[in-house]
């Protein structure tokens, strides 16, 4: 049976990936092309022209600051064209479309061979071992149950009314919530009761269904799931747009390629790693609908497909469903870092722990044949941990463990190639993610555990290849920046930490809550890992991918985040070790002592969410008012215009992404055009002789969560952008051309007369 799912599966692949071939490669490369523009796909002059009227404006202007940008207009004279442009620029041409469209192939065949993937890991010889299916009632010590007792029927009937009705209390309170009044601790301040004993009652129930036997894995799957979406899909119900300025920027990048069909890598980084990109430019244009949807609910998405593979990774080295479900429970009660928003790291943290997945099913030896290595590093541990030797002194009756998969050599080869596809997928769409992964396949290697030793090389060939032919122009202009700090861990700790210890007292609050959180965790997994270890299981593979992702902090600070990713990557096997804690051993921790600690310890953990997840959504989200002042600044302004903004957290970028020049009047590192925290006269002469240089006209935008930004992070004194706000409001010097509650813009009344 599992061989004919199989066949069918990857014949229905090559069937898939044969018409999209044949697709593309009849389906003309202009015709029929829409113009996104704003949010919407315009299909034919006159639907654009009516938009245009609607705005106040005028086409013939329009078409004469964007040239060759509306696909029904013909090429402005000079423009190389394939029939025109010299066969250097055809050339050039071909290859990046030819790029382009192999990208978007090879994702599409990337999720097909995902689902292959999972299909047969879920349905292989460790799946059946475990049990039936992978969410099928199992027994504590990992055997089928027979029957399902009536008892547990009734039981299942308590969980899922509690369920319905935390849910249901939990989405009407949602509509308490006024984000106008939030402070700088962020959403926690504007929570209503309803909403936190919702999820209190989600947590005790979940804790309580750990109880039963048989384990019930399909109602621990179903609080998993309540719990995504009370977890992250609050703010998609209580804001009107996707939140943070990254994702605008994110849309902006799609929006180039679904406008141009190309990639420009001399324009930034995004441009050199394109390929989430692609995919979502392509998904744009398959569905005729705004990306700017698939950034809203992109929390909630990749946070389930996450699930997957978090039950594969554990179910590896344990029998026991409790501990796997706990794992991952704990695991999104401690995703605090943000990184599931519509951007690369999120697709790509999905591919990772696939490819994690495959790893340790298929790849890796049976820790019974590493007794060897197991002996010597006992007593390196005994040499190096003397004073407590007794606390991690192992028993010896060990569980019985999931042995590593018997494959055969086709099986091998298959989850082979599957695991490079996956890989392939990778390189072009994130700078960090392949090192880590190549990083992790090699500690295991090194430690005797996989057998794989031909993936990393294989892995790195083609991160070179990748980096010294498409991601030339990045890696040429910023070479110094990326090796001068290599080696030096304490500026990279410094940047990681000490430099975000300033702003308002309650922001303080938030980055100390942080700094508790994560060591929290760290510290339930190595007291896991110690218990875990005194019942005879090392569980030496977690060990290791727990450990290794730390040696990325003597590559860079990474802009700053190079401990919260190193946080990210390492989380779930720290969610494990953490639920290790609780459940060290099968038929261990069945009494209320586990049950009492485990359920204070998600009260803690779900609280301490809120804090560090949220605790800067006062500037994180935008309003309504906020990106149609951004829709009418392009609307006004010419290609080449220099856009100033008074901080980075604005909802721009999204829109002619390669056309603007863009400048802050506070930036992160306190040094604007007027140096460091100007008052508000200063600030604004500074502006305007910045305004006044620029050849093209200048505009000047202050929001509201600039404002917000402004005070919570301490970039100036408070009150500074309110009081710019006022002072070019009353300036004879300055224009308004767009005003709101949340919004103002702001130009040069006359234009600076030129010699």
């Amino acid at each position: 049976m599992l061989k004919a799912y199989a066949i069918g599966f990857f014949g229905a692949i090559f069937s898939v990936l044969l018409v999209a071939i044949v697709v593309l490669a009849l389906q003309p490369q202009e015709a029929g092309r829409g113009l996104l523009w704003g949010d919407t796909v315009y299909t034919s002059k006159q639907e654009f022209n009516g938009y245009l009227k609607s705005k106040g404006l005028s086409y013939k202007t329009w078409v004469a600051r964007n040239p060759g940008v509306a696909p029904w207009e013909p090429a402005p004279a000079g423009t190389p064209t394939a029939a025109t442009g010299t066969k250097g620029d055809a050339v050039e041409s071909w290859a990046r479309e030819l790029t382009l469209h192999t990208i978007e192939l090879a994702l599409i065949g990337l999720w097909l061979a995902i689902g292959g993937a999972l299909l047969l890991l879920l349905l292989g010889p460790r799946a059946a071992r475990l049990s039936p299916t992978p969410f099928a009632a199992t027994s504590v010590s990992g055997t089928e149950s027979i029957g399902v007792p009536s008892r547990t029927v009734v039981a299942a009937a308590r969980a899922i009314v509690t369920l319905t009705l935390a849910s249901a209390a939990w989405f009407m309170s949602l509509g308490e919530i006024d984000l106008a009044q939030m402070t700088d601790i962020g959403l926690v301040s504007v929570l209503p009761a309803a909403t936190i004993v919702a999820l209190l009652l989600v947590a005790l129930s979940f804790a309580w269904c750990l109880t039963l036997a048989p384990t019930r894995a399909s109602l621990l799957l179903l609080h998993v799931l309540v719990l995504i979406a009370m977890l992250y899909g609050i703010t998609i119900l209580v804001e009107e747009v996707p939140r943070f300025p990254v994702t605008w920027r994110h849309l902006g990048v799609t929006e180039y390629i679904v406008r141009t069909g190309d990639v420009d890598p001399t324009i930034d980084a995004y441009f050199n790693w394109p390929g989430f990109f692609a995919l979502s430019a392509f998904v744009t244009e398959l569905t005729g609908r705004n990306p700017q949807v698939l950034a809203e609910w992109s929390p909630i998405l990749f946070n389930a497909l996450y699930v997957a593979p978090l039950v594969v990774i554990y179910r590896t080295v344990t029998t026991d469903l409790r501990l796997v479900w706990l794992g991952v429970w704990i695991f999104y009660v401690t995703n605090w870092i943000g990184q599931d928003y519509y951007s690369p790291q999120g697709l790509m943290y999905f591919l990772y722990l696939v490819i994690v997945a495959i790893t340790l099913h298929s790849f890796t030896r049976s820790q019974a044949k590493w007794t060897g290595s197991r002996r010597r590093l006992r007593v390196f541990v005994r040499r190096l941990l003397d004073p407590i030797r007794a606390l991690i002194r192992a028993k010896d009756v060990p569980e019985r463990l999931p042995q590593p998969a018997e494959l055969h050599p086709r099986q091998r080869v298959g989850l082979t190639a599957i695991t490079l596809v996956l890989f392939a997928a990778i390189v072009p769409s994130h700078q960090l993610t392949p090192f880590v992964v190549v990083l992790v396949l090699t500690a295991l290697i090194a430690f005797g555990l996989s057998p794989a030793l031909g993936l990393p090389l294989v892995m790195s060939v083609l991160i070179a290849t990748w980096t010294a032919f498409f991601a030339s122009e990045y890696l040429v202009g910023h070479l110094d920046t990326l090796t001068s700090q290599v080696g030096e861990v304490g500026g990279t700790v410094g940047a990681n930490v000490g430099e975000r210890l300033h702003g308002s007292a309650e922001h303080l609050v938030v980055v100390y809550m942080r700094l508790f959180m994560t060591a929290t965790v760290w510290a339930l997994a190595m007291l896991g890992a110690i218990r875990a270890y005194r019942r005879a299981q090392p569980r030496i593979t977690f060990a290791l991918l727990a450990l290794s992702p730390f040696l990325l902090l003597l590559l860079q600070p990474y802009g700053g985040e190079m401990l919260l990713r190193v946080y990210l990557f390492v989380l779930p096997f720290m969610a494990f070790f953490a639920a290790s804690l609780f459940y060290p051993q099968s038929g261990a921790g069945r009494t209320w002592v586990t049950s009492v600690a485990l359920g204070l310890t998600s009260v803690v953990l779900l609280v301490g969410f809120f804090f560090t997840r949220y605790g800067n959504e006062r500037m994180d989200y935008f309003t309504v008012q906020e990106v149609d002042a951004m829709r009418r600044l392009y609307d006004v302004a010419q290609p080449g215009s220099l856009l100033i903004a008074g901080s980075g957290s604005l909802p721009w970028k999204f829109r002619d992404y390669e056309k603007y020049e863009y400048a802050l009047a506070l930036p992160s590192d306190g040094v604007g055009p007027a140096g460091p925290t100007p008052r508000a006269a200063k600030l604004l002469g500074a502006l305007k002789q910045l305004m006044q240089n620029h050849p093209k006209g200048a505009y000047l935008i202050i929001t509201r969560s600039q404002k917000a930004e402004a005070e919570i992070l301490g970039l100036a004194y408070p009150g500074a952008l309110e009081g710019v706000e006022q002072a070019a409001s009353s300036s004879p010097i300055f224009k308004t051309l767009y005003a709101s509650p949340q919004a103002k813009i702001f130009t040069l009344a006359t234009k600076r007369r030129r010699a």
